[in-house]
């Protein structure tokens, strides 16, 4: 029986140029066939980095059985407004591309509406915008190879276990939210909620300036040198793995951009010849000054329940000038079974029910 079938290939690639940002944008192939389905090639053979897909459509709801995104092509979805929504079934990539969620518009990766417990492994790069929202696969691997594999300020749905790739970089903005597949009522769901948190060896969770971790999770696994950046962590677990080299930081050097830390509470005040410490639960250091007068800081906040930043090491209230160090942040563990902990970086304990700190963790 004879069949025609087609030999060729397709491109559509943009030229290239030796002006600065002169290479041409992307092109797009769109196919259907019986095979493939509707599949959408984002043909980015010259490799510029400048320019985006921009899917501007007449159907608010875009529907592709696969989509190709190679050499650093980047896709998204027109600004314009309205609810729109971005559903892609497989994705296809080399790690150097990436897909953008914005303002107001929905994405579905790797999503079946069957096989909801799919296993997804994405290489490709994730942009989520504040008041945007991803649908992804129960159980994600995120394997981007940009500088950032996964910039999170938006919505992201549906996923119970997620896995940062070796030495990748994850973003957590302070709209963020990780919630479940039917969560309601958003706005009164402040914890990011999963499964499983596991960052593989030398990967890295920072969270944005003036915004700290706030997590419920089964189980958290920090692998080698794995590491999590934030104002402050209040994380709630059943079980807890810190590697080797890993960690938890809330290190004020580590924060240099978070104001919100450098708070005057406790610190200590400016007298005659003595500039007094700053306190931390308990008054802190140099008692009295020449002339008798307290310059050490004000006992506050709790080392057993710490839900403050460190002060500033000496504030002068009348000139508004601090001096010293900038104050750290603060870790809350409440672990429910079972704490591994290999890792370099000092933590002071209490062991009992829960283990936590109110020290700035290094």
């Amino acid at each position: 029986m004879a069949s025609d079938k087609f030999q060729g290939s397709y491109h559509a690639s943009g030229g290239t140029s030796p002006a600065t940002h002169g290479d041409g944008g992307p092109g797009s192939i769109y196919t259907m066939s019986d095979t493939n389905g509707e599949k959408l090639v984002c043909d980015n053979a010259n490799g510029q980095k400048d320019f985006y897909t921009t899917l501007n459509e007449t159907q608010l709801k875009l529907n592709f059985d696969q989509v190709n995104i190679f050499n650093y092509a980047k896709v998204q979805v027109v600004k314009d407004g309205l609810r729109r929504e971005l559903n892609i079934l497989k994705v296809n990539g080399d790690g150097t591309g990436l897909v953008r969620i914005q303002n107001n518009q929905l994405g579905t990766l790797e999503r079946n509406t069957v096989d909801t417990k799919a296993n997804s492994k994405l290489r490709v790069n994730i942009e989520l915008h504040k008041g945007g929202e991803f649908i992804l696969s129960e159980t994600v691997t995120i394997l981007g190879l940009g500088d950032v594999a996964f910039d999170l300020d938006g919505i992201m749905r549906g996923v119970s276990n997620m896995y940062l790739g070796p030495s990748r970089k994850m973003n957590i903005g302070s709209n963020a939210k990780i919630v479940t597949f039917t969560a309601t009522n958003l706005d009164a769901i402040k914890y990011v909620t999963l499964g499983t948190l596991q960052l593989e060896p030398g990967s890295t969770v920072e969270y944005s300036a003036n915004t700290g971790a706030l997590m419920r999770a089964n189980t958290i696994n920090l692998k080698f040198s794995a590491k999590m950046y934030a104002d402050y962590f209040n994380i709630t677990s059943t079980n807890m793995d810190l590697e080797l080299e890993s960690g938890l930081s809330c290190s004020s050097t580590d924060r240099a951009s978070s104001d919100q830390m450098d708070i005057t509470q406790g610190s200590g005040k400016v007298g005659n010849g003595y500039k007094g410490g700053a306190a931390h639960g308990g008054v802190g250091g140099g008692t009295v000054d020449n002339s008798n007068q307290p310059v050490a800081g004000g006992s506050y906040n709790s080392l057993y329940w710490p839900m403050l930043a460190g002060s500033r090491g000496t504030y002068d209230a009348s000139t508004g000038q601090k001096y010293g160090g900038r104050g750290g942040g603060w870790i809350h563990l409440r672990l429910g079974n079972l704490f591994i902990f290999f890792s370099l970086f000092p933590l002071i304990l209490s062991f009992r029910n829960t283990i936590k700190t109110g020290q700035t963790v290094t």
